[in-house]
């Protein structure tokens, strides 16, 4: 019996410590209309911004519940029960996010008018008071804008006085206020009366199967703008320095427009810590050696959870900078990073890449390795010294000898350790910037000024941006950004001015890139200019992984390019390319405006045996809305009559000037031409 009730007794004690150490979860109400509430995602692309609120918390602590409804207002939420169930569900600590204003205003609709200065006001303040009433936290927001512009391109007010209302009670009754009205109104004037269309339901005919003759809905979101809104009440909650702020996850999202389906990208927020390379000893001038100092800096950051690794304005000499997890490299305007062209300064020898194949090179100028949550940011500069690496940028014999080992041993399986390319005069280049294996890369607002050899070089990476930058390197393999075996990437609002191609697309190079399946997915390149390359967007030729989904649209290259969009391949290659389109772009003049070519091998012919053939299979290539002043060649398509090139769409290609012939091609089937106005 003893035994019995110590049993009991245990299992009770157990329970009441239970009860006291398991924290119940924080339940976040949503109420609102339309513009806020759940949808049927079949066949629907309508969200309303409630439905991605969720995506920027740890759900681990917080639920959600979304109980917005089409068409309510605070008067029709109240007489349906609405209110009611939600009042009914509420506990402290619990929050009710309030946006109504839309309905509101509907005079035409008695069951949902309410006068703003009466009816929508004593609702409002009944909301907030039973909020509090059971030990909850109100939240007001004003009303999202609608995309309403004039003829002069200025977004129009239509809620009239219901805004304001919500903002006098949120400060008379002392209750926090997001005021969304505000925000979405700075948001939506910035992206313009075009560019907001793609947060809206917007659509041409013929486009989404639910709106077959089109659909313009100036109010209703899309899930990209569902979560550009949500991002705006997330903000609002950061400002306010709501308790609720610790339970958001430490990144903003994303929602990239694409053709296909594009996961959100995460951008990682960095705590608020600086580490001034200045405290660590750094001296400028461009003479003392700044390489252990940058080190030191970036290990503390990393220590202490990360944050900043803060360069000054001023002229800092250093060798490689080796990223470490959590650390934005932070170049203040007039920084100006000057890497010494030493080759010994870059070794020893780090794991790496060379054209498609894996193997242990110099270190890049910049370099991280499996790291997460890294970021190079600021106004300032990256400028390499060039004599060495110019001397590099000829191939000599012994450089040629080496690509021919490093080539042979990729192809033999040697194990990537054992190719050791960082000797004798084989002269292979580092990459100014490499980043392998990393997660969720920041790239923003700062300046290059030449490179050894790739330029920006994302290499089996996943989740990033590349945005605002300003990139100028004029020498032999000087490419502006590779993206390759690397997935879900934003590249915007960049100036290239290349010796190469400015955009590559790439998925390792024969055998190396079949051991490593990985493709290079979910691409989006956009509102970029390229002053000067070799193309504007090429794909290839090191494709062997396998590239799908790649969109570029609204980029210009006002000047001369070789060719505006070139995809490059060959039999040794293997692997596919599928899904790539180009929409709205512009170029001056070009030699070919598009091109496929399946025998592609330059200097690599020669120089070593195929081992093994295998074709690409290349699929689903669209070119829309492109506009070129002249040409040599408008397209040509080459493919393999062993794998065919399949499903080419050119619609409204639109040339000034054909100076050679229009087009040539063979082994393609499915090419499809619409409304065509370049002949």
């Amino acid at each position: 019996m003893l035994k019995k009730i110590s049993v009991t007794a245990l299992f009770a004690f157990a329970f009441i410590c239970l009860s006291f150490t398991t924290k119940s979860k924080i339940t976040v109400f949503t109420i609102g209309d339309s513009t806020m509430a759940p949808k049927d995602t079949t066949d629907n692309p309508e969200r309303g911004w409630a439905m991605a609120f969720p995506l920027f918390f740890d759900t681990a602590n917080v639920k959600f519940e979304n109980h917005a409804q089409n068409g309510r207002s605070t008067k029709s939420f109240i007489d349906e029960g609405s209110w009611q169930r939600v009042v009914e569900r509420l506990k402290p600590g619990d929050y009710v996010f309030i946006q109504f204003g839309h309905n509101d205003e509907k005079k035409e609709k008695p069951s949902v008018y309410a006068d703003p200065q009466g009816a929508y006001r004593e609702n409002l303040t009944r909301f907030m008071r039973e909020t509090k009433e059971k030990g909850a936290n109100p939240i007001l927001m004003t009303s999202i804008v609608r995309r309403k512009f004039d003829d002069k391109g200025v977004l129009l007010d239509t809620h009239g006085e219901y805004p304001g209302v919500v903002r006098s009670l949120a400060k008379e009754l002392n209750v926090p206020l997001i005021d969304m009205e505000a925000k979405s109104r700075v948001k939506i004037q910035e992206l313009g009366d075009s560019t907001s269309k793609k947060l809206f339901v917007w659509f041409d005919a013929g486009v989404h199967k639910r709106f077959p003759k089109g659909k313009q809905d100036d109010t209703h979101l899309n899930a990209s703008g569902a979560t550009f809104i949500a991002q705006l009440a997330v903000d609002g909650i950061r400002e306010l320095k709501l308790p609720l702020e610790k339970e958001l996850l430490p990144y903003d999202l994303l929602a990239v427009d694409a053709p296909f389906s594009m996961p959100l990208i995460r951008v990682f927020r960095f705590p608020q810590k600086d580490f001034p390379i200045t405290k660590y000893g750094a001296q400028s001038g461009g003479k003392f050696d700044n390489t252990k100092v940058f080190a030191k800096a970036i290990l503390e950051c990393n220590k202490a959870g990360g944050g900043r690794v803060v360069v000054p304005a001023g002229e800092w000499l250093t060798g490689p900078i080796h990223f470490l997890s959590n650390v934005n490299l932070y170049l203040e305007e007039g920084a100006v990073l000057l890497f010494s062209d030493n080759p010994s300064d870059y070794l020893p020898a780090v794991m790496t890449s060379w054209e498609g194949m894996e193997c242990y090179n110099y270190s890049p100028l910049l370099y991280a390795f499996n790291c997460e949550n890294i970021a190079i940011t600021g106004r300032g500069m990256l400028k390499p010294k060039m004599e060495t690496w110019r001397t590099w940028f000829k191939r000599p014999q012994p450089h040629l000898d080496a690509l021919k080992k490093l080539y042979d041993m990729a192809s033999f399986d040697v194990p990537v350790e054992k190719r050791q390319m960082a000797k004798d005069e084989n002269n292979l280049r580092p990459h100014l910037i490499h980043f392998n294996r990393c997660r969720n890369v920041l790239l923003d607002s700062f300046k290059i000024r030449e490179s050894p050899f790739w330029t920006i070089h994302i290499y089996m990476c996943e989740n990033g941006v590349a945005r605002n930058l300003d990139v100028r390197a004029h020498g032999h393999n000087n490419d502006g950004i590779d993206l390759e075996m690397t997935k879900d990437f934003l590249v915007e609002n960049c100036t290239f001015d290349q010796g190469d191609d400015a955009v590559v697309i790439k998925a390792g190079r024969n055998r190396d890139a079949w051991r490593l399946n990985t493709p290079t997915e979910n691409i989006v390149v956009r509102n970029c200019t390229i002053l000067k390359g070799h193309a504007l967007l090429a794909v290839g030729s090191e494709i062997s992984g396998g590239i799908r989904n790649v969109y570029m649209h609204d980029c210009t290259a006002p000047n001369n390019v070789n060719r505006f969009f070139f995809i490059k391949t060959n039999h040794r290659r293997g692997g596919f390319i599928e899904n790539i389109y180009m929409e709205n772009v512009h170029s001056g003049t070009t030699k070919c405006l598009f091109e496929i070519d399946t025998d592609v091998l330059y200097q690599w012919k020669d120089l070593v045996p195929t081992y093994e053939t295998r074709i690409t299979r290349i699929n689903n290539i669209v070119l829309k809305n492109v506009t070129c002043d002249s040409t040599n060649v408008v397209y040509e398509l080459k493919g393999d009559a062993r794998l065919p090139i399949s499903n080419v769409e050119i619609n409204n290609v639109k040339i000034g000037k054909v100076l050679h012939y229009f087009k040539r091609v063979k082994n393609t089937e499915n090419l499809v031409e619409i409304n065509d106005n370049s002949k």
